[in-house]
């Protein structure tokens, strides 16, 4: 999105899944000269409808763990297509999830413990089109850059994605629509290829572990790994 004029009120839309957290930043957001919010919902696709499209949006502050299960990377693309910039509002609990999300275009990182000046100036930043220049963010995107990560096929990643999220290998093939022989072979290359960068996965919870470290599947919010189920 291009610059503001220093006189036009930036309009901002939240998306989080939890209810005092969408009030709590309305209200800080609405107390803020120059800001206003125009929309808030517990996901991307709610918050689309609720605002036609984003029309006059130009922030969205995202949080990276939303109940419909949707992606950080896919959620931004949208957004980002639809035309406003992105703030990740996060407790920063999930460095995958968040390089994800930073790789994807978001602009920077807010932490959900920050003051709300911090919020508001974060905010005049991505409506001016200026990325939020944190330690945490340059942190994450130098790992997202770095060696650790395996280049991965889509079809690679699809299979990793579906057995670390707890599918047994049978139902994984045949929601690929291949053969179990063939779902084995993608996951033996998936191994390979993170031994090749030093992060041995021999194991299911290996494969998992992985998985969550760069991003292919979420961290569950409440107990319990996606890498229980039988292979």
């Amino acid at each position: 999105m291009s610059p503001l004029d220093e006189d036009r009120t930036v309009v901002v839309a939240a998306v989080d899944d939890h209810v005092p957290v969408r009030r709590g930043l309305a209200a800080m957001l609405d107390d803020a000269p120059g800001i206003t919010v125009a929309a808030t919902a517990d996901s991307v696709t709610a918050l689309l409808a609720a605002t036609d499209g984003l029309t006059g949006v130009d922030v969205v502050l995202l949080d990276l763990h939303l109940d419909d299960g949707s992606r950080p990377a896919a959620n931004v693309a949208v957004l980002v297509a639809a035309g406003a910039d992105v703030l990740v509002y996060s407790s920063l609990t999930d460095p995958g999830l968040l390089r994800e999300a930073l790789v994807a275009g978001a602009l920077g990182v807010v932490h959900k413990g920050q003051d709300a000046d911090v919020l508001v100036a974060a905010v005049r930043d991505a409506a001016a089109g200026q990325p939020l220049l944190t330690t945490e963010w340059a942190a994450t995107l130098d790992a997202a850059r770095g060696s650790g990560r395996p280049a991965l096929s889509e079809r690679e990643t699809e299979a990793l994605s579906l057995y670390a999220s707890g599918l047994p290998m049978k139902s994984a093939a045949r929601r690929m629509d291949i053969s179990l022989g063939s779902f084995r072979e993608y996951l033996l290359r998936v191994r390979r290829k993170y031994a090749d960068v030093d992060r041995p996965a021999t194991t299911k919870l290996d494969l998992y572990h992985r998985a969550v470290e760069d991003g292919y599947v979420a961290t569950p919010r409440h107990g319990g790994g996606g890498a229980g189920a039988a292979g």
